[in-house]
């Protein structure tokens, strides 16, 4: 196919295609794509084996997404939570129209083919929400998988099982436009940080000062989905 022209290069293959009873469109250019928006709540500060992991990704063939890294601070209780950070995720998602979110915050180390393995679920699009497996900070470690509030953790899987669950974690969690876009809608509107968004993911949190040790104390759950219930406590 000759290539010297920019007409003759653009045209060809619609001719060709027409050859074989096809109807081309002519005004068909390439267009960015707002298939899945990438979410990385962060302080900013990463580890190396972070980077390596998310920034090795094998991208499959004719892939896009766009990037959304809000930075948290450092002081979490009493500025940007994860929770936060997520709901001005949210927002670009909802603002640029995006039609998947694939949150990946920055203490989860997916494997090289992650990527590839979230393709093959959109591509299906039979299952509206799904997260990577992902264990609790803890000696032993637990899996985050609930069957049920109050019933502890859900074990009876070997890796490589697809398991139905109630409760996920948000370490690398992938999810429909459809459903974030129903909560977005339903949940109120307040201001993170100097940015105006909807409470969709809710971290709840309790903040004093410990006369007796001389020290702010506090207490923070998890984050879910507004109006979900959190699984257990975090104290600082």
């Amino acid at each position: 196919m000759p290539m010297t022209d920019e007409h003759t290069f653009q045209q060809e293959p619609l001719n060709i295609m027409e050859g074989y009873g096809f109807t081309a469109n002519r005004n068909l250019r390439p267009t960015p794509t707002t298939r899945l928006l990438i979410g990385t709540p962060t302080r900013g500060t990463i580890r190396m084996e972070w980077a390596l992991a998310r920034f090795g990704l094998v991208i499959p063939c004719n892939w896009a997404h766009g990037q959304s890294v809000p930075f948290i601070s450092s002081n979490m209780p009493i500025g940007y939570s994860t929770a936060d950070a997520q709901n001005i995720i949210v927002k670009d998602l909802v603002e640029q129209e995006y039609e998947w979110l694939l949150l990946i915050e920055d203490d989860t180390c997916p494997p090289p083919d992650a990527l590839q393995t979230v393709n093959e679920w959109m591509r299906k699009g039979t299952v509206p929400v799904v997260s990577g497996l992902y264990y609790q900070k803890g000696m032993p470690p637990e899996p985050l998988i609930y069957r049920g509030s109050g019933t502890s953790y859900y074990d009876d899987f070997v890796l490589g099982d697809h398991v139905w669950c109630d409760g996920i974690p948000t370490g690398f969690f992938l999810c429909h436009s459809k459903v974030l876009r129903i909560m977005w809608d339903e949940s109120p509107e307040y201001m993170a940080g100097n940015v105006k968004t909807r409470r969709v993911f809710e971290q709840p949190s309790r903040v004093w000062f410990d006369e007796e040790a001389g020290a702010m104390r506090g207490e923070s759950a998890p984050p879910t989905l507004h109006g979900a219930s959190g699984f257990g406590t975090r104290t600082f």
